[in-house]
């Protein structure tokens, strides 16, 4: 991909260490990484991370309010080779579109950004697990699909389709590696006291 000077969406999840994908950029000078993220810090650290490193090859970019102009933006980061990287296990902290898929044995809400962005940047999409191994790290990258389709009439059914599946590789590997996935909140939707641990 870099060779060819395609850009890529990379869906990640908070299984392992993502600071590894700062690893890679920094050993990299031809490969550029833009993080999706929901925190309106986003530019101070991307100034700060300037003021450290002049050939910094990260960048964050805040999306919690999704507008055209961050589509256009985003669409010439991958014309220019670059990859975009968005979580798929996070919902926003102020909810946001999920879906509910089946995790562990449980219900489970995952995010609908990660399918809704690869449709409409129509661009190859791809999961990374990265995990702590007794000597160092081992990444896991895995060919999620070529482009991500959203059919009108289905819509939400293809959705839930791409997120179950992502859920079922992050199942996977979290059985792998139970320790090292951070969930630091109610995951699970428990019918009798989900909407009283949310408040």
């Amino acid at each position: 991909m870099i060779d060819k000077g395609l850009g890529a969406l990379v869906i990640v999840s908070h299984l392992g260490n993502l600071e590894v994908c700062r690893a890679l950029a920094s050993e990299s000078q031809r490969l550029k990484l833009n993080i999706l993220v929901h925190t309106k810090h986003a530019e101070k650290f991307n100034r700060l991370m300037n003021d450290i490193d002049d050939n910094n090859r990260l960048n964050l970019i805040q999306v919690t309010d999704f507008s055209p102009a961050t589509a256009i933006l985003l669409q010439d980061k991958l014309s220019q080779g670059e990859v975009i990287v968005i979580a798929g296990d996070r919902t926003p902290l102020h909810g946001g579109r999920q879906l509910e898929v089946d995790f562990f044995s449980g219900k489970a809400a995952l995010p609908q950004g990660p399918y809704i962005l690869a449709a409409l940047l129509k661009c190859p999409t791809y999961l990374m697990f990265c995990t702590k191994e007794p000597h160092g790290y081992k990444i896991f990258f895995e060919h999620f699909a070529e482009r991500i389709k959203l059919n009108r009439k289905n819509r939400e059914a293809d959705m839930q389709t791409y997120a179950q599946s992502f859920a079922n590789r992050l199942e996977h590997y979290a059985k792998q590696y139970p320790f090292q996935w951070n969930n630091f909140f109610m995951f699970w939707k428990e019918p009798n006291n989900y909407e009283d641990t949310k408040s």
